[in-house]
């Protein structure tokens, strides 16, 4: 996905999030997720796109030994 690129997939969802005033900006959606994910000690997000779809592949922290997971 280029940086700076932004496009509303959902035109009826994006109408409904303005409506109830939870987007704040367009566009600065993904850089808030990456910057929440690289502060909580987690990999960069994976964007895989294909002709109408968008899969945001998040991955979790690896913790080793048994019994211990994320919390």
């Amino acid at each position: 996905m280029p940086a700076g690129y932004s496009e509303r997939r959902n035109q009826a969802l994006a109408a409904a999030f303005a409506y109830m005033n939870l987007i704040e900006n367009l566009g600065s959606g993904m850089k808030r997720v990456v910057g929440e994910l690289k502060a909580a000690g987690l990999r960069v997000p994976e964007f895989v796109e294909w002709p109408n779809v968008l899969r945001v592949n998040v991955f979790r922290k690896v913790v080793d030994g048994p019994g211990k997971g994320y919390p």
